[in-house]
């Protein structure tokens, strides 16, 4: 795969703030703790990919890539960037976990790798900041897949999918907020999980679709504390559950204080363990929910705000996937965003995403490092 000139200065930025230690913002509290705020949030590629799945026969592939390609154009990820930014500018989160961003670029048919990129969902949401004078900056980006197919529309259709973790880079105007202090990148860590579905095609074949997770160490006020995003299968949930036991094993495994911003495709109000499984292991690993901790009794459903394959411009959320969960934690507040029909639709009427985001914010004890 060619590398895009804006690749290339993003892998040279991340190299350069791993070697020396990059410096963000962090919220702070009165007295002797800190508090730092996070946001979660699935930006939805605007397809479920379901007629690929079930296509039968290379003309229903090719007519299924070019449904799929027209609905994710109909999308309007632009618009929906402008949306997310919005929303970031409301709560001002220091870090922020993203799942399903895309890239979506077309080439000649049956001439791969196709190159012409069509939309870029990092790209339009870090322009979107900036026009709002955001200061973010992506330190990991993790991809998941990388696959492209020809289409009934006479060209080739290539999606990148990958999972991102947003720090702010500069101190709030002190007018907006009282949050300030250096936030301390010191690890980044990207990992693919060992194990991820697969499944056979009639047309394609065995299929293997990769996911993985995200970890970065910080410190603020000489404290540490882990934050993590992942974005675990939605299909398969025995699958689901061992890359949650990964989760365990390695970024979730440690002393320090962490925080889990994720779509764990979990439902935490269910009560079938083939829907909350992974939730729940996560869960009893000492872990605290910010959202059940703050508003007991209220389900916070996050998704599906709308329909996919074929797109609907409304539904009602069933289940809340999106989920932040902290480990010895003191949570402040967890509030959900980009739900509410009468402030978060877009100029032409869309939804950001199909998912509700959550934010949340947690004091960080200044003389333990840990969460209380």
């Amino acid at each position: 795969m060619k590398a895009t000139l804006s690749r290339f200065l993003l892998a040279f930025m991340l190299l350069s703030l791993v070697q020396g230690g990059f410096r963000g913002g962090v919220t702070h509290a009165q007295g002797n703790s800190i508090q730092v705020r996070v946001m979660t949030y699935n930006v939805d590629e605007a397809s479920d990919f379901g007629p690929i799945v079930t296509a039968s026969t290379p003309a229903e592939l090719l007519a299924a890539v070019a449904e799929i390609y027209s609905e994710v154009q109909a999308s309007n990820i632009p618009e929906r960037a402008e949306g997310f930014a919005r929303k970031v500018e409301e709560t001002l989160p220091d870090l922020i976990a993203l799942q399903e961003l895309s890239t979506w670029r077309t080439g000649p048919l049956l001439q791969p790798p196709a190159t012409n990129i069509q939309f870029d969902a990092l790209q339009s949401i870090l322009q979107a900041l900036a026009a709002r004078g955001l200061s973010y900056v992506p330190v990991a980006v993790s991809t998941n897949f990388d696959a492209e197919l020809p289409s009934a529309a006479g060209l080739d259709v290539r999606l990148t999918d990958y999972d991102a973790v947003l720090v702010r880079t500069a101190p709030f105007v002190p007018t907006r907020t009282t949050r300030a202090a250096a936030l301390r990148v010191t690890d980044i860590q990207v990992h693919s999980f060992m194990t991820n579905i697969s499944f056979t095609s009639p047309v394609l074949g065995p299929v293997t679709i990769p996911r993985g997770w995200i970890s970065i160490d910080a410190t603020t006020g000489g404290k540490p504390f882990r934050f993590v995003t992942t974005h675990l299968e939605s299909f398969n949930s025995a699958v689901r559950l061992v890359q949650a036991q990964e989760l365990l094993a390695v970024p979730l495994n440690t002393p320090i204080a962490v925080i889990l911003a994720a779509d764990l495709n979990s439902d935490a109000e269910s009560n079938d363990p083939d829907q909350n499984g992974a939730y729940r292991a996560i869960l009893a690993a000492s872990m605290v929910d910010a959202w059940s901790s703050a508003h007991p009794g209220d389900p916070g459903l996050t998704w599906p705000l709308h329909g996919e394959d074929p797109f609907t411009a409304m539904s009602s959320p069933t289940q809340r996937i999106d989920i932040v969960l902290v480990r010895q934690p003191r949570v402040v507040s967890a509030d959900l965003v980009g739900a509410n029909p009468s402030t978060d639709l877009t100029p032409s009427g869309l939804w950001i995403a199909d998912h509700a985001g959550v934010v949340a914010t947690f004091e960080l004890d200044r003389a333990r490092g840990f969460l209380r």
